[in-house]
């Protein structure tokens, strides 16, 4: 039986591609795309460097915001309110990126 959920577990960049194709693959509309030599590939490459980078990112954001892992010397005086914001801020553009690459696809 295969299942229609998408990993998210994974933060290596080769991992991300590959539960990326193996979800569209499960899906009925790109069950039969040729994922390696399509322009579908370069969207892929896309989603799964956005998807490492964040998570990166919000990696890094998240040691800064406790004050035994953090390493600037700003995220011990700034407020955690700014912290918040920025991460909403950062989801916010991920939500937007990923309705208009999904529109594009015929």
């Amino acid at each position: 039986m295969t299942t229609n959920r998408f990993s998210v577990t994974d933060l290596d960049f080769d991992e991300i591609k590959q539960n990326l194709k193996e979800f569209l693959r499960s899906q009925t509309t790109f069950s039969d795309y040729n994922f390696e030599g399509s322009g579908l590939n370069v969207l892929l490459d896309i989603l799964a460097y956005n998807t490492h980078y964040n998570a990166y990112y919000l990696n890094m954001v998240a040691n800064e915001s406790f004050l035994d892992s953090s390493i600037l010397r700003n995220s011990k005086t700034y407020p955690p309110t700014i912290v918040f914001s920025l991460l909403c801020s950062m989801r916010s553009v991920l939500f937007a990126m990923l309705a208009f690459l999904f529109s594009q696809i015929p």
